[in-house]
């Protein structure tokens, strides 16, 4: 019985159907083989294995569900603030979070569908309000959680600790408060536009608010002692090469002078330190790089150390700017580049001799602008980068612009000149045929690497463009389409998938699939695709193994194995305890590879939330068995923790997969094979593999021809 099933699944996947594919690299075509999904076996109804809901189009009253998604939307927002008022913030946070955004989108969604006017404007407020509400809740749960540090603080007589998280309260609370005022305002839009009345949400706020400015008042009277500053300037113009001189005196609120100190203070844009004397006065010289040239009145603000137990004053000094000529000269840029390969460029930002710090300066390739940096208190600049893909190929200037308008500093550019090389592109296709719809997917890269987001692939079908999409941050790519009429269900069809590289220093690149007609005499093979017959067969195969394994032990008697029985057979084996634990650790490494190989089949099955599951469990067991991080952590918890642990390359790895993983296995996102065979690639890559540690034994002990290294 048991031959004749494994001769009916050898049948299955003898005839399984094939589509073919290509992929185009530089001009030369490397085909595969894949199996396909045929139709139903019902010669007039096609039934799709998967639709997309987000797709599906049907009739139904949508006003009704608008209103009631808006009604949803602002009770979350109400019910999210109940819980502030008790001190619960991850609920409150979780109700304005992922529940919060995904209702969000199938309001959008809704609103798109009936075309109301004024809809783009509530999905604005409840996108501000959710934000406004997270700032919130994040400022008053710091604030709470720093004034316990401060009070303990106190308790202990930690003055120094007690008047840094007083300072730190300080922030909070003017946080706090900016936070309630754009809340309170989103929460008077949404009951102008939904039958849910917020006004009691909005006077929680208020009196949260309230609560966290009483507070801060007692926090700083009791731990500061407030200041008085009076400044003056020597001349009323001023310019970057021409410097105003400050002087003045800071003195206690009763007029204590505050002596002797080293004091900072913000003027403009600009820090200057300095220092009192015995009666509290103090000189400065201030140069104005970014102040606008209509300024009339300078801020002069003190601003005292963390552990001061002074507050801060401000004062105001007149003053008419001028301007003068900046000059930005570069250090070092490159002389070739390509799509994704690093870029350092630096420089130096000056006027008359002098330089200039906190200046920002634009740098671009071409027309390009691929970054921005600032001058530090010299004057230089460094900036690393990327090459993205808009730059042009061929010989191109790289500038280094000091962007300034109507500012004491003008604007200034220097360039030079760089080639930009061109980079060859890879494109691949899979193709699945389900009546008139087409499943396609694949991935784009660039040199080996991800071509990243937002690249354009069309589609066509016999020579007619049918479709387009966009890749994925990691190069992928996956929609759904319809075959034009001209195909009918048992005809061939070629798919092809193009990506035209215009106006970038991509090369362009295809890929193509061959779709065979479908018969409606397919019956119930139809159903049945090569990678599901496959893994049938290997089931079959291994049940059939372990029955003659277990006819083959209790022919030799059935015996239990006893502690006696165990005893014997090590002495047999002549293994002790410590070789045991050493083949354990080698097993252990070769485990990981296992579950790889193993998330691999699953792929191959179509398998592919199981196969992500693995790919991902794989990684975190290779990471965990190298490093010393938490087994019981959250995959982001387990993501943030190795951050600042393991290398740049395992992270970059785990971070790829993580982000995967919560998609599919949480979000029930759609997943594609090419994508995971992606991921699973780049696991192998950060995966101890047998030869590595022998190679590693071979460096620490004895060389090939036998010497013994020293």
């Amino acid at each position: 019985m048991l031959v004749a099933t494994l001769l009916v699944a050898s049948a299955v996947v003898g005839t399984g159907l094939t589509t073919a594919q290509s992929e185009q690299r530089g001009g030369s075509t490397v085909s595969t083989a894949n199996g396909s999904n045929a139709n139903a076996n019902s010669t007039n109804v096609t039934v799709p294995r998967h639709e997309n809901p987000k797709r599906v189009r049907q009739k139904g009253n949508s006003e009704a569900v608008k209103r009631w998604l808006r009604a949803r939307l602002a009770r979350r927002l109400g019910g999210s603030m109940v819980q502030v008022k008790r001190g619960q913030y991850e609920k409150a946070h979780g109700i304005v979070g992922d529940r919060f955004s995904k209702q969000l989108g199938q309001y959008v969604e809704v609103q798109r569908s009936t075309r109301s006017n004024g809809s783009e404007n509530d999905t604005d407020q409840f996108r501000q309000g959710a934000k406004s509400q997270r700032k919130f809740i994040d400022a008053v749960r710091e604030y709470r959680k720093t004034y316990r540090q401060y009070r303990k603080a106190r308790k202990n007589g930690n003055t120094k600790r007690a008047r840094q998280r007083a300072r730190k309260l300080n922030q909070l609370a003017e946080r706090t408060n900016q936070s309630s005022v754009s809340l309170k305002s989103t929460y008077w839009n949404v009951s102008r536009t939904t039958p849910v009345d917020l006004n009691r949400s909005s006077r929680q706020v208020t009196t949260i608010s309230r609560n966290v400015s009483r507070t801060q008042e007692h926090v700083e009277e009791t731990v500061f002692e407030r200041t008085k500053l009076d400044v003056h300037a020597a001349s009323k113009t001023v310019s970057f090469l021409d410097p105003m001189t400050l002087t003045g005196v800071l003195t206690t609120e009763n007029g204590s002078a505050i002596s002797n100190r080293n004091v900072t203070f913000n003027v403009g844009n600009r820090t200057i330190h300095t220092r009192t004397n015995d009666a509290g006065r103090f000189h400065a010289t201030y140069r104005p790089t970014m102040i606008p040239l209509d300024t009339t009145k300078i801020p002069v603000e003190y601003r005292p150390l963390n552990q001061s137990s002074y507050l801060g004053a401000t004062d105001t000094v007149n003053a008419e700017i001028r301007q003068v000529d900046s000059r930005v000269r570069l250090r070092r840029t490159p002389n070739r580049t390509g799509f994704g390969q690093p870029m350092i460029v630096s420089g130096v930002v000056g006027a008359g001799g002098r330089t200039a710090g906190s200046v920002p300066v634009v740098v671009s390739v071409g027309n390009q602008r691929i970054g921005t940096a600032t001058t530090g208190p010299s004057g230089r600049f460094k900036f690393q980068t990327r090459l993205p893909s808009a730059v042009p190929t061929g010989k191109q200037r790289l500038r280094a612009t000091v962007a300034l308008s109507h500012r004491a500093l003008s604007s200034s550019n220097t360039s030079r000149s760089v080639f930009v090389e061109r980079t060859n592109t890879s494109l691949s296709i899979h193709a699945t045929r389900n009546g008139s719809r087409v499943a396609v997917h694949g991935r784009l890269r660039a040199n080996n690497s991800t071509a990243g987001k937002g690249r354009v692939v069309a589609l066509r079908v016999n020579g007619n463009r049918v479709a387009h999409t966009k890749t994925k941050p990691n190069g992928s790519y996956e929609t759904t389409m319809r075959l034009p009429s001209s195909v009918k269900r048992d005809d061939d069809a070629s798919v092809v998938a193009v990506f035209n590289a215009n106006a970038s220093n991509l090369d362009g690149a295809r890929a193509s699939a061959r779709l065979e007609g479908t018969s409606s005499s397919a019956g119930l093979l139809d159903w049945i695709s090569l990678p599901w017959a496959g893994a049938a067969l290997l089931t079959l195969v291994l049940l059939f193994g372990t029955v003659l394994v277990r006819e083959r032990w209790m022919g030799d008697g059935g015996e239990t194995m006893t502690e006696e029985s165990v005893t014997e057979a090590e002495d047999r084996d002549g293994t002790d305890e410590e070789d045991v634990g050493d083949e354990a650790d080698a097993n252990d490494e070769r485990t990981v590879q296992d579950e790889l190989d193993a998330a691999r089949s699953r792929l191959a099955s179509g398998e592919y939330e199981p196969a992500v599951e693995m790919g991902y469990a794989t990684v975190r067991t290779s990471i965990l068995r190298r490093y010393d991080l938490d087994p019981s952590a959250t995959p982001r918890e387990f993501r943030r923790e190795a951050m600042t642990t393991v290398s740049d390359r395992e992270y970059r790895v785990l971070d790829d997969l993580t982000a995967y993983y919560e998609r599919v296995v949480f979000a029930s996102e759609a997943a594609s094979a090419d994508s995971i065979s992606g991921l699973l690639d780049d696991v192998g890559d950060v995966v101890p593999r047998e030869h590595d540690e022998e190679a590693d034994d071979d460096e620490g002990g004895t060389q090939d021809d036998g010497r013994t290294e020293d």
